[in-house]
């Protein structure tokens, strides 16, 4: 393939630029903070409880798919919902930090146990979660299809 001059002088010159480029100027050091850090905010009760109720349903897949399934939101954002609460739960310690579980009790295990009573009982995250109608159970079909591969297999291979 034939280059012409011109694109191979660019293409030099186009390499060459990060070592002709200026030097940076020298850090400032008179700089000054701009974004004021926004003070840290207590947990209320409450918020501890949304975010272990959403931490249960998040560590088990049965619970999390049936409350995906369950939303009317859809999946996507109630995805989102269960990943920012446990990585929320875990980031700031809930379940071990000792004045919150004094102040409010130890609602991580509290919200353990009931999420799995209340699906048991058909419910998750206040939404009725409805079994599949019509779903077949069992695999007669694929077993069947197996086993006359397998015949046909072992009856072509004896004829050979």
């Amino acid at each position: 393939m034939h280059i012409p001059l011109l694109t191979t002088t660019l293409l030099l010159l186009t390499s060459l630029t990060p070592t002709l480029a200026l030097p940076s100027p020298s850090p400032n050091a008179n700089i000054e903070a701009r974004q004021q850090q926004a003070p840290i905010q207590t947990i209320t009760c409450a918020d501890y409880s949304r975010i272990a109720n959403y931490t249960a349903i998040d560590s088990n897949s049965t619970l999390r798919a049936a409350f995906l399934q369950a939303s009317p939101q859809g999946t996507d954002p109630t995805r989102v919902i269960l990943d920012r609460a446990s990585v929320e739960f875990k980031a700031k310690n809930l379940k071990f930090d000792k004045a919150l579980n004094t102040r409010c009790g130890n609602l991580s295990t509290v919200a353990l146990r009931e999420v799995n009573t209340n699906f048991s009982r058909g419910v998750v995250a206040g939404w009725k979660v409805a079994a599949p109608v019509g779903a077949e159970i069992g695999a007669g079909r694929e077993v069947l299809c197996v086993a006359v591969f397998v015949v046909m297999y072992i009856g072509f291979g004896a004829c050979l």
